[in-house]
């Protein structure tokens, strides 16, 4: 035979009311938990967003020191033309000497048979 004693009604919900006391710690505890967390969360998305504004701030400087330097390469690209230019003349300028080099001395004696003006008397 199966005889149950009758239940304690006080007993009852003594053990009931400990039992949702144990289980709001527990879900106090919880709480606290993920409190923690979603500010552990919030405290590494600011730095994110701190590393990620200074990055870009960084890549904008890099951007304006790269258009920079391109304007002087452009410079010194231009420079070394007007260089090249000029070399160039002064090669066309040597050939156009050394090709008068046969005409010089005939020309020379021919100035040398022109009659002398007369020099104008010093007013010293």
């Amino acid at each position: 035979m199966n005889t149950r004693e009758p239940s304690n009604p006080r007993q009852d919900l003594s053990a009931y009311i400990e039992l949702t006391r144990g289980q709001g710690v527990q879900v106090a505890e919880a709480a606290r938990s993920v409190s923690r967390i979603a500010f552990e969360i919030a405290d590494g998305s600011e730095l994110q967003m701190r590393l990620l504004d200074t990055a870009a701030s960084h890549s904008n400087e890099m951007t304006a020191s790269m258009g920079e330097s391109t304007r002087q390469m452009e410079s010194i690209a231009s420079f070394v033309e007007e260089i090249a230019s000029s070399v160039n003349e002064t090669a066309a300028s040597t050939e156009q000497v050394g090709g008068m080099r046969p005409t010089l001395p005939p020309a020379l004696r021919r100035l040398r048979r022109l009659p002398k003006r007369p020099r104008a008397p010093s007013t010293a």
